[in-house]
């Protein structure tokens, strides 16, 4: 009896000991299943630019002009650079935005929640893990995503 006892300890012990031994790395990221990158003429209405990466696929389209969309589909190493990306951005602690006319506005939603949300910027004012996250996004994309001067 005591033999059963003292085994039954045993195997408790070593399963639980050994399941906290497993490498970190085992554990999975979130898996980033829709990135979406609205750019927006501070005046209202809808987007002029949109990114829409969905589940491995891209879509780029420039809204101003028909039929102008790029299509692509990433492969797995690719979609999981992308995950790289996104689990290094944070939610912005505030995602509302004042309107400033004659500016462009972006908004940044990941799995929809909007991360980033600000009016009066230029591409080359984007913090950078966003940025290069949507350079990654667009690379190689036909549709040219041109955030030109209001007059």
């Amino acid at each position: 009896m005591k033999a059963y006892f003292f085994y039954t300890v045993f195997i408790f012990l070593f399963v639980s000991c050994n399941s906290q031994d497993k490498p970190k790395d085992t554990i999975m990221n979130s898996h980033t299943e829709k990135v979406q990158f609205y750019f927006y003429p501070s005046s209202g209405g809808e987007a002029i630019y949109e990114v829409d990466y969905n589940d491995g696929q891209i879509t780029i389209e420039n809204k101003e002009i028909p039929n102008v969309i790029f299509k692509k589909s990433f492969s797995k190493d690719e979609n999981i650079k992308i995950n790289e990306f996104t689990d290094k951005l944070r939610i912005a602690p505030n995602t509302t935005t004042e309107i400033i006319l004659d500016s462009w506005r972006i908004e940044l939603k990941i799995n929809d929640i909007v991360y980033y949300n600000k009016s009066g910027v230029k591409m080359k004012d984007l913090p950078l893990e966003i940025k290069e996250l949507l350079e990654y996004l667009i690379i190689g994309s036909t549709v040219k995503i041109d955030l030109y001067d209001f007059s």
